[in-house]
């Protein structure tokens, strides 16, 4: 959203499996209230996810995304209005061959300004490069992490978590949203 990277890697089709905290947290509680098995010694597992029932697709969330910001734009330091990038869906190697050449020019940057005396201009060029760095390590990380994530074509099944919202009376079904399906991802992204 500040610009920090203008293309993420992932499949525009690609099922994007967010899950909002209060799914969890009622499955959660809904979990808790349930006697322990005792049937055998296998655990009793319930997946929260909403890619089997309710997929978000990428291409949704980033024009989701995009339409929120290019509307509701943040401001940079000079606050002027941050222009949403168009998104076309470049591979993870794309990504992380651009933040290399970021990384190439940035160190030839760091290189000059250490050669000069640290004070004035120079002071201020090395702060900068120094914000430079950060971001650009906060980009690194960030295509390192959510980049497998996003290219990732796995959809976790829900049976367990709908069988559970099934064994709820009515006043804990009120109480405790357990169907992913009932999600307005368009509301719940903006």
């Amino acid at each position: 959203a500040r610009g920090l990277l203008r293309e993420f890697p992932g499949v525009p089709e690609g099922v994007v499996d967010v899950i909002p905290v209060d799914l969890v947290v009622a499955a959660i509680i809904a979990t808790a209230g349930r006697p322990a098995r005792t049937d055998d010694d296998t655990a009793h597992i319930v997946q929260v996810a909403t890619g089997d029932v309710n997929p978000l697709r990428y291409q949704r969330l980033v024009d989701r995304v995009r339409e929120w910001f290019t509307e509701h734009p943040l401001y940079d330091e000079h606050g002027q209005p941050i222009v949403v990038p168009d998104w076309n869906f470049p591979g993870r190697g794309r990504v992380e061959s651009q933040l290399d050449r970021a990384t190439f020019v940035l160190r030839a940057a760091e290189r000059v300004v250490a050669s000069v005396p640290v004070r004035g201009r120079a002071a201020q060029w090395g702060a900068q490069l120094d914000e430079r760095r950060v971001q650009l390590d906060r980009a690194r990380t960030y295509v390192e992490l959510y980049g497998a994530y996003t290219e990732c074509e796995a959809v976790y099944g829900v049976e367990h978590l709908l069988a559970l919202r099934d064994t709820l009376d009515e006043s804990d079904s009120a109480l405790l949203t357990l169907d992913p399906s009932a999600i307005d991802w368009d509301a719940y992204i903006t």
